[in-house]
C-alpha cells in the first residue's frame, strides 16, 4: 500500500503461511497558520531545483529562471533574456500553495494546482499536487 503518507509492505511467510507488515510514514508539513512557508519564501530569490510531471523530469526547462515572492501576491520570474510575473498564495492553514502565471508557455505548468507542502526549510521549499487522472507532480525551489 502506497499513499502520500504511507508506505506499507507485507511479508508472507512461506513456510508457516504468517504476514509481517513494516510500515513508513512521514509526518505532514503542518504550518498551523503561522505563514512559515510565506515567510520562507518571501526571504530572497529561489530557482526551480526539481519539476517532475507525472514521473517525467522536466527540471532542464527551468534551469537559469530565479523567481523573487513578493509579499503582495505576486511573483517575478526572470532569466537573462526574460521577465514575467504571475501570481501566488498560501493557503489551507499554510499548508496549501496556488501558483499562476498566465499563459507565460513554460510556467504555465505551473498553474491553479493547490500545491501540497511536502516540507520546508529555510532553504528549500517542497510541493506535490495529485492531479485528478492519480498522476503526481512534484516541484522544489531552492534558494539561491
Amino acid at each position: 500500500e502506497v499513499t502520500n503518507d504511507i508506505i506499507r509492505l507485507r511479508d508472507i511467510s512461506g513456510g508457516d503461511g504468517s504476514e509481517d507488515l513494516l510500515t513508513f510514514e512521514r509526518t505532514p508539513f503542518e504550518d498551523n497558520g503561522s505563514n512559515e512557508v510565506a515567510n520562507i519564501l518571501l526571504d530572497g530569490l529561489w530557482f526551480v531545483a526539481s519539476y517532475v510531471d507525472d514521473a517525467n523530469d522536466e527540471t532542464i526547462s527551468y534551469v537559469g529562471y530565479e523567481l523573487d515572492f513578493d509579499s503582495d501576491g505576486t511573483v517575478t520570474v526572470s532569466n537573462p533574456n526574460q521577465t514575467f510575473s504571475g501570481t501566488w498564495s498560501v493557503f489551507n492553514g499554510g499548508n496549501e500553495i496556488m501558483l499562476n502565471f498566465g499563459s507565460q508557455t513554460l510556467f504555465q505548468e505551473l498553474n491553479n494546482d493547490d500545491w501540497d507542502v511536502i516540507s520546508v526549510t529555510e532553504t528549500e521549499v517542497a510541493l506535490e499536487d495529485v492531479s485528478g487522472d492519480d498522476g503526481t507532480d512534484t516541484l522544489t525551489l531552492q534558494k539561491l
